[in-house]
């Protein structure tokens, strides 16, 4: 199995963590006994990646127009504190996932050079 159908089942995995292979099958549009094999290793179509890659798409677009409708009903309902302690609590995590991203070597440099 190639590094990308790894990547993308793996991701797929991470989404649909408790999927059985008859609901992989059905989200995907892939015949069950195809899905099987594919998660054993067997080498996937073009149009295979593509139903995958449709569905994670899909779980995506579900969660964005969840966070949305939930956002609006939280500035509509919500007191200001409380927006506030929304707005930290995602800028903190925002901070976090930059600094997870971040190049450990970055500003030293010139101690590595001197």
């Amino acid at each position: 199995m190639n590094s990308l159908q790894e990547n993308i089942l793996r991701q797929y995995r991470s989404k649909f963590p408790n999927d059985t292979l008859k609901e992989i099958s059905h989200k995907t549009g892939i015949q069950i006994t195809r899905v099987h094999r594919i998660f054993s290793g067997a080498e996937m179509k073009i149009s295979e990646f593509e139903a995958v890659e449709k569905a994670l798409a899909e779980k995506d677009e579900s969660i964005t127009g969840d966070l949305i409708s939930t956002t609006y009903r939280c500035l509509t309902k919500l007191k200001a504190s409380k927006l506030h302690k929304i707005l930290a609590t995602m800028n903190y995590a925002l901070k976090i996932e930059e600094l997870k991203n971040h190049d450990p070597s970055f500003g030293f440099s010139n101690i590595q050079s001197a």
